[in-house]
């Protein structure tokens, strides 16, 4: 699933690490999470809320 998602959202590069990162990790995240959503909710009985928490 993680090879997936990064395939989708690519990788960034940071200064302070060697390599490129998964640009999942790097925020926002809200597009995946959209696709989280509707892929989990077409697929299962039992649906998915989702919430962000943020700061001022």
């Amino acid at each position: 699933m993680s090879a997936k998602i990064n395939e989708r959202f690519g990788y960034v590069s940071h200064a302070e690490e060697k390599s490129d990162a998964p640009a999942i990790n790097s925020g926002p995240c809200g597009p995946f999470v959209n696709e989280f959503y509707k892929a989990w909710n077409a697929r299962f009985k039992n649906r998915v809320k989702i919430a962000f928490v943020m700061q001022n």
